[in-house]
């Protein structure tokens, strides 16, 4: 017991005479973590990269000085395994951080950790994108490399998004590392395709796609500013739908109701033609609607019935986003342009 006691007192006096010499040359308090052993908060690899990042930021380089620091660190289970490494190993100095690790780390492995390892992952559940869940999964797995890949697909799958479960199933990987390329690269596509369909399905649902009136600004007729900028991508994107790049960004607008068409035209946009530079009252393309067999028709009430002349509108013939004639399949005839831009 006396040597015992003497071991101690000569590493307290060790650890006390370096951190005063610490402090006096830097001026600055250096605060480690404490490691209480097994059943720790953290594990022993992650409390010593810690600690030796803070002696990295105090600018420490002395081997014996960190070793010290260390050790003082040490509570509970931990000081009483490095007590009994030192009392079963007289002859071993741990010189340096390295060898103290290294000697120390196979008395802090929690045999249990695999079994609360699975349990957490099993615990683990997509709340939000995919790469945060697989962060989250790696962040929890750290370097433990004590089980297979198998085991750890069958595990990502348990709290992963279903859609991303059945590519998994249908693709059967063998390895995670390819399980993590094949979701990434599928699940970015079936991300698009549904955000496609939730576009169309609020294009065809009129109360989805409705603009908040007060939010628009009503620009003056002469001399109106482009706060945004309106960019005709596609004038038959849907039934009675335009889609626009709006400052950069594509936004499809419906323009059968009145507000997609009163939020045009105080932008100065044809909600007619589509085309910006001008409003439905000065465009002289023929108005057109869709008719239910999917083609467009020209507007009965205002031509009675009748097909318009071959002359009309023949001045401004030549725009590149000139609608359809669908009386003689010919796919520019009469379709005419709104004024010059």
């Amino acid at each position: 017991m006396e040597n015992n006691h003497d071991l101690n007192s000569a590493i307290q006096a060790t650890i006390s005479a370096a951190l005063r010499n610490q402090n006096a040359s830097t001026g600055q308090t250096l605060v480690l973590p404490e490691y209480h052993g097994i059943g720790n908060s953290i594990s022993f690899k992650s409390w010593y990269t810690k600690c030796m990042n803070l002696f990295e930021a105090f600018a420490i380089k002395d081997e014996i000085r960190m070793v010290a620091n260390l050790k003082l660190q040490l509570r509970g289970t931990a000081e009483t395994a490095l007590t009994t490494f030192l009392i079963n190993n007289p002859n071993e100095q741990l010189f340096n951080t390295q060898i103290f690790y290294e000697k120390l780390y196979p008395f802090f492995i929690d045999p249990s950790y695999p079994q609360v390892l699975r349990r957490k992952l099993q615990l683990l559940s997509q709340t939000g994108s995919l790469s945060d869940y697989i962060s989250s999964e790696a962040n929890l797995m750290g370097d433990f490399k004590g089980i297979s890949d198998a085991e750890r697909i069958y595990l990502f799958k348990y709290g992963l998004d279903n859609k991303f479960v059945d590519i998994l199933n249908l693709k059967n990987p063998e390895t995670f590392m390819e399980a993590i390329n094949i979701i990434s690269k599928h699940g970015t596509a079936l991300d698009m395709r549904l955000a496609q369909n939730h576009i169309q399905k609020s294009i065809e649902n009129s109360d989805a796609m409705d603009i908040d009136i007060n939010k628009i600004t009503i620009m003056d007729n002469k001399n109106y500013e482009y706060n945004l900028k309106f960019e005709l991508l596609n004038d038959s994107y849907a039934p009675d739908t335009f889609l626009y790049s709006i400052n950069g960004a594509e936004v499809p607008i419906h323009v059968a109701g009145r507000v997609g068409r009163t939020y045009l035209n105080n932008n100065m946009v044809c909600w007619n033609c589509g085309l910006p530079g001008h409003r439905r009252a000065n465009c002289n393309k023929l108005p057109i609607q869709h008719n239910k067999k999917g083609g467009y028709s020209f507007n009965q009430n205002s031509y009675n019935n009748r097909k318009p002349s071959r002359n009309y509108n023949s001045n401004s013939y030549g725009n590149k986003y000139n609608r359809r004639d669908y009386y003689n399949n010919n796919e520019y005839n009469f379709s005419g342009n709104g004024p010059s831009q």
